[in-house]
């Protein structure tokens, strides 16, 4: 009887290991998809950088359907708040950090866990724990939340939601800050606010404590975008453009060409790790093939881990180098015109 349990086990790991071949195949082409995609992101430090810089004083009607920058200090038109807690303030745009004190699990690769109680913006559902016994956690009363008024800069008004306006100031709060008709019977303490019983040094699971952060009104900043008569809209151009940053026009250009390379690489260190996942899964199947003998079976997956792991690097590389050649046509010009001058080479070598 134990042996027919071992045997059908055995089978179920084949199974099992075959679905995951199929799905890696999907995965394989979705990672390639990735890499090259990735690599034909529109650079909006360069897009930013042929935009017509525009006199904030004063409306340039030569400029109207054109990408601009306009540089000047940020107006709200109206004072900002979070219309549960918060009272109205200078702000052009408010984001709200909510955090429940809550339990933790972190297991080993044993098995083995442990609990802890800390402040968290994404606790743990109680139900998933392995031992969810004398571990609960409620439902969060309070979720995070972003707020945005249409604002100004120089003489242009534009909206502020759809700009991505930098929220990472921090708000100082007191207790005036606060609405008097706020639930739960929010308290201040520490800069938080806080929603519970006890106190915010000494919280019970399923406290709660909110931070606040904004871009202030009269913040120095650029705004890239369409002029559209006295307003600035979204470009539509190569690609959708409407980004208030921080500072002059070289400063938020300098920002938007740090985000293009970050992004950039973490795209591509993710695509080769889901490539090598994906040859990974392909050759599962192989590897369950020893499950019967358990040593064998590490030995084998990690030697399957340790060979597909340059093969993965090679073939992402060498999509990102194509994409790279594919998506500038100089570079491409410049490659074919060297692959023809190669063959006529050789054409030649052999007459």
């Amino acid at each position: 009887m134990a042996k027919r349990r071992a045997r059908i086990g055995w089978f179920e790991g084949i199974r099992a290991a075959i679905a995951g071949a199929i799905f890696g195949a999907f995965l394989f082409g979705a990672s390639i998809a990735l890499l090259w995609i990735n690599e034909g992101r529109v650079n909006l430090a360069g897009l930013a950088r042929r935009s017509t810089v525009t006199d904030p004083s004063r409306i340039e009607a030569s400029n109207d359907r054109a990408l601009v920058s306009v540089t000047e200090r940020v107006r709200a038109n109206a004072p900002l708040a979070d219309d549960r807690f918060l009272v109205p303030g200078p702000f052009v745009a408010l984001a709200r950090r909510a955090e429940m004190f809550a339990w933790v699990e972190r297991c080993d690769s044993r098995d083995r866990c442990q609990y802890a109680r800390q402040w968290t913006d994404a606790p743990q559902t109680s139900s998933h724990f392995r031992e969810p016994r004398g571990h609960t956690n409620p439902a969060m009363r309070v979720r995070a939340a972003r707020y945005a008024t249409d604002a100004t800069i120089g003489v242009y008004g534009f909206r502020t939601a759809e700009t991505s306006a930098p929220c990472d100031e921090r708000v100082a709060l007191s207790r005036d800050s606060v609405r008097r008709d706020a639930p739960y019977a929010p308290v201040v303490a520490h800069n938080y606010v806080y929603l519970g019983e006890r106190t915010l040094d000494d919280p019970s699971v399923g406290d709660m404590r909110l931070s606040y952060f904004a871009l202030r009104e009269g913040t120095l900043s650029t705004l890239f975008g369409q002029q559209m008569g006295s307003r600035i809209e979204v470009y539509q151009g190569e690609t959708r453009f409407f980004r208030l940053l921080r500072g002059d026009r070289a400063s938020a250009i300098g920002q938007l060409a740090r985000e293009h390379v970050i992004i950039g690489w973490l795209l591509r260190v993710l695509g080769f790790v889901f490539v090598w996942v994906s040859m990974n899964l392909w050759l599962a199947p192989f590897s369950a093939m020893f499950d019967v003998f358990p040593p064998v079976a590490r030995a084998t997956r990690s030697a399957v881990a340790l060979v597909t792991l340059p093969v993965a690097f090679g073939v992402s590389a060498t999509v990102v180098i194509v994409s790279i050649v594919a998506h500038s046509v100089a570079l491409l010009v410049l490659v074919l015109s060297l692959l023809f001058l190669l063959a006529l080479t050789q054409r030649n070598r052999g007459r």
